[in-house]
């Protein structure tokens, strides 16, 4: 009986395993593909407007990756800090948030699709948001 009531543990704990690695193996990558229709700064780089990938991979170092289409231009973000999701009702579309000081623009949150957002960048001098929608 007590062997049995082993077996039956420990089957259970790999089922639980599995499914924990099959979901993990399907979440991939988030990305979002979006036109910016500005120049702007993430990190320490400067992108010139145009169409960009931006790739946050779950597990390991929280860290956001920028590529250009063209794959030309690019960068790794991090670490990243997570944003607790503000929205209710539908989900929340994929956005960017930039922070505008003058005529600069600063990437400060990436939100993907019905997940929680990211915080890139903070700013601290007075500064407006510009906000790109994804579509």
């Amino acid at each position: 009986m007590k062997s049995r009531n082993i077996a039956t543990l420990a089957a259970v704990g790999i089922a639980v395993l599995a499914l924990s690695l099959s979901a993990f193996a399907q979440s991939g990558g988030r990305e979002i593909v979006t036109q910016v229709p500005f120049e702007f700064s993430a990190g320490e780089k400067t992108f010139p407007a145009g169409t960009y990938k931006f790739v946050h991979r779950p597990g390991g170092m929280p860290e956001l990756q920028i590529r250009s289409e063209d794959g030309k231009t690019g960068a790794t973000l991090g670490p990243i800090t997570r944003l607790a999701q503000q929205h209710t009702g539908d989900a929340p579309k994929a956005s960017l948030v930039f922070d505008t000081v003058g005529s600069q623009h600063f990437l400060s949150e990436v939100w993907l699709p019905a997940q929680d957002g990211f915080l890139v960048r903070t700013t601290k001098e007075a500064h407006e948001h510009a906000v790109v929608e994804v579509r």
